[in-house]
């Protein structure tokens, strides 16, 4: 009824919103504006805009004003050998290419599952969790799972992010983001994980770094900055080998982009007959 108050709030700050008429039940309707300063959010912030019951998260990300170069001492590449011989060397790996069971993931959940609604893509699941306490993400002020934070990390446009399938590695280990698979799959999928490879130390990184996107470029800065310190240790230590069978040389490049939402996963298997 016209005259009812709402309360609004945005972390320590608050408000109130009226109605100026009566709004039938099921009417969409203006009752008032928010508007608040950010100026005083000089870190990362999970926010939160609450008005009357209803809540919704909003990131307050700091002005990153250029994409982060690699940093000195850092060999950022998608060429398995590159990434090999470098290894080989005791030195620093960002790597961004394929390897031997990599495959498109995307922001979007698979459409109910893939038991109904079969996909070539077994990379995409449900969400992700994210080791947010992890130092290399930290900095970034994210949350244990995959949240709007990473929406164009892992899927930018059509562009989506690419995981990788780990094998033959210690039943504990966790890597920074692990994919909730479907479970027709089970796999063990990752797009962001850190091993110490023989001497050398390997960081894979499937998602979108480059997208123009506040969160990209803060994750990107905050991934150069790990990598580059000395808490840029891994604690799982993998042989030569091991990186030799999971990322076979030629294995470069990226995959090519697939459809990111579950409609067109339903309109594809539509066209082949197996959705009635």
């Amino acid at each position: 009824p016209s005259g009812t108050r709402w309360r609004w709030s945005f972390g320590a700050k608050s408000g109130w919103a009226m109605a100026a008429r009566d709004i039938p039940p099921g009417e969409l309707a203006e009752v008032g504006e928010v508007r608040v300063s950010l100026a005083g959010f000089d870190a990362p912030t999970r926010a939160e805009l609450r008005f009357g019951e209803n809540a919704w998260r909003i990131y307050v990300l700091p002005k990153v004003a250029e994409t982060a170069a690699v940093p000195k001492g850092v060999v950022m590449t998608g060429d398995p050998a590159v990434a090999r011989k470098v290894l080989a060397a005791g030195g620093r790996v960002v790597y961004t290419g394929k390897g031997r069971d990599s495959d498109i993931t995307s922001f979007f959940p698979i459409y109910w599952s893939t038991g109904l609604f079969p996909t070539d893509h077994p990379h995409i699941g449900f969400g992700a969790l994210i080791d947010a306490d992890h130092p290399a993400l930290a900095a970034t002020g994210c949350d244990n799972w995959q949240d709007e934070f990473w929406r164009r990390l892992f899927t930018d446009g059509e562009r989506n992010a690419v995981s990788y399938r780990l094998r033959d590695l210690p039943g504990d280990y966790r890597p920074l983001i692990t994919v909730v698979p479907d479970l027709h799959h089970s796999h063990f999928i990752s797009p962001l994980f850190e091993l110490q490879v023989g001497e050398g130390r390997l960081l894979a990184c499937g998602l979108n770094l480059d997208a123009d996107d506040p969160a990209a470029r803060l994750l990107r800065k905050s991934l150069f900055d790990y990598v580059a310190s000395d808490r840029f240790r891994p604690a799982t230590r993998v042989s030569l080998a091991w990186f030799d069978r999971s990322f076979p040389a030629g294995a470069d490049g990226r995959p090519v982009p697939a459809p990111s939402n579950s409609d067109a996963f339903v309109e594809d298997m539509k066209n082949k007959e197996n959705v009635k």
